[in-house]
């Protein structure tokens, strides 16, 4: 008889097989147009129409909070139990609630702390200390981020039913989905992108994110030269993604041919940091000076939001295969490439590789899902 143990194990080993069929099955279909068109058509019926009409019916019901009680509160939940570990996911919904905030909504933004009851990030390596670390950030994130008529709330998981409660005084965006404990992030960016396309592509006054909002921190050195923002993935969460040297190497040489007169700013963990500064460095001219700063360099300050106004305060931002670091970018008008090796949540990405209604010629997305970890980038980078 099999013990729990290796029950577990046996599960985890499926999971790994599933996601590792799953990413073959995509590669295949991502090197022809057809393949392609076929992946795009079967995430439509699985996922993106489904998720719009979730969507509507929000949009609806923000509508009748607008014509029937303008002083009824609109609850917003990024419940930890059922979202993935990343900044990224987080960003996505914090940023629906600053639209909201700032077109007039009254905001309550609830951080459902439930990290310790997830087994499966347990087997992932992440242990108590990050997940401790991980909710103290979101909190800073979410006042950072929100206006100060939104209010900040951290809750037990015990409490998802009271939150949802008192339908009356306030409205829960989708409070079935919250209630089912379903993960909402991507629902969250569909009704951000539909409600700015209802507007016209407007948005409020400071929504996008930029760098006079934030403050370096206090032990800040000014900077010499300008630089370029590039993430190097080495994250906590799907490692298939993480880079490899040679396209490390690769991307770097090219980075440094485009923005000769550049530094080149490293974000990512710290892990990912050593990591990229031993890949490259017997590189020739990665650690050469000029003017008083190197070629290549950490990001100054470590955690997500200590990045945000160092990625803001770039001439210019790249990254392959992913990056919570990448939604500070798309949620500014920093000009920016991406080389995704999945599909996007918005429809705008099969056709003019600008994934939000905001996003400039400059702001491009490519998604590449055979090729995305090995294509040059000299093939894929314009600038102009």
């Amino acid at each position: 008889m099999w013990s729990i143990g290796t029950r577990r194990s046996g599960a985890r080993a499926l999971d790994w097989i599933i996601r590792w069929a799953k990413s073959r099955i995509i590669a295949l279909l991502g090197k022809s147009p057809a393949g392609r068109r076929i992946w795009f058509s079967y995430v439509d019926l699985t996922f993106t129409k489904p998720t719009l009409r979730h969507v509507r019916r929000e949009i609806s019901a923000l509508m009748r909070v607008v014509n029937q009680d303008a002083t009824m509160r609109t609850r917003l939940v990024y419940n930890n139990s059922v979202s993935p570990p990343t900044y990224g996911n987080f960003l996505e919904v914090v940023m629906l609630a600053r639209y909201l905030a700032l077109t007039g909504f009254e905001i309550d933004f609830f951080v459902v702390d439930c990290l310790k009851g997830r087994p499966e990030w347990k087997s992932r390596g992440l242990g108590a200390s990050y997940e401790d670390e991980f909710v103290r950030d979101q909190i800073k994130l979410a006042r950072l981020l929100l206006p100060e008529s939104a209010v900040v709330h951290l809750v037990e998981h015990s409490e998802i039913a009271n939150v949802c409660a008192s339908s009356e005084t306030a409205h829960t965006l989708f409070n079935l989905e919250v209630l089912r404990e379903e993960n909402i992030t991507a629902q969250c960016v569909y009704l951000l992108h539909e409600l700015v396309v209802s507007s016209g592509s407007s948005l409020p006054l400071g929504f996008l994110l930029d760098r006079s909002q934030f403050s370096f921190s206090s032990n800040a050195e000014p900077r010499m030269r300008p630089y370029i923002a590039w993430h190097v993935r080495r994250g906590a969460w799907d490692h298939e993604r993480d880079s490899v040297d040679s396209v490390l190497r690769e991307d770097f040489s090219e980075l440094r041919r485009r923005f000769p007169e550049h530094t080149i700013m490293l974000f990512s963990t710290a892990s990912g940091t050593e990591y990229a500064m031993e890949a490259l460095s017997g590189l020739c001219g990665a650690s050469d000076f000029d003017a008083g700063s190197p070629i290549l360099e950490r990001q100054p300050d470590n955690g997500f939001v200590s990045a945000i106004p160092w990625v803001l305060g770039a001439d210019f931002y790249y990254q392959r295969l992913g990056g919570g670091a990448g939604w500070i970018a798309l949620f500014s008008h920093l000009p920016y490439l991406m080389v995704l090796g999945d599909v996007a949540y918005f429809e705008g990405i099969r056709k003019d590789c600008q994934v939000m209604p905001w996003a400039r010629e400059n702001q491009r997305c490519l998604v590449l899902p055979s090729q995305a970890g090995r294509v040059r980038l000299a093939e894929v980078i314009n600038l102009t």
